[in-house]
């Protein structure tokens, strides 16, 4: 029964990896409430000091996936938002040292004949 909790969350830690190595963060919602329900099944059971420490080893590399991805959507968000100031002006010092923003102006469009 032991192995067959650890093979089953194993097998779940591996999709739950590809799902994020993949962008296919909509999986993991799907993939939570077993994970649940096998981790209350891991605490009841008698299971090996090493599975243990492998099972540890397969959440920890998956939270480090998960950071990583997290932090680089707020990298990209965050280059977005900047994209988009641009567009309406940049933020200069002035002569006196302070900020002074800069209109950007629109090219006109000439329609030739």
């Amino acid at each position: 029964m032991r192995d067959n909790i650890v093979q089953d969350l194993r097998q779940l830690l591996d999709a739950e990896n590809a799902a994020i190595i993949n962008g296919d963060f909509h999986v993991l919602d799907s993939l939570a409430a077993n994970k649940l329900a096998l981790f209350q099944r891991l605490h009841d059971a008698d299971i090996p000091q090493t599975d243990l420490r492998r099972i540890a080893r397969d959440i920890q590399k998956n939270q480090s996936l998960l950071g990583a991805a997290i932090k680089g959507v707020a990298a990209a968000r965050a280059r977005i938002l900047a994209l988009r100031d641009v567009r309406h002006g940049l933020q200069v010092y002035d002569h006196t040292g302070q900020f002074a923003d800069l209109p950007v102006a629109r090219p006109e469009l000439l329609k030739k004949a």
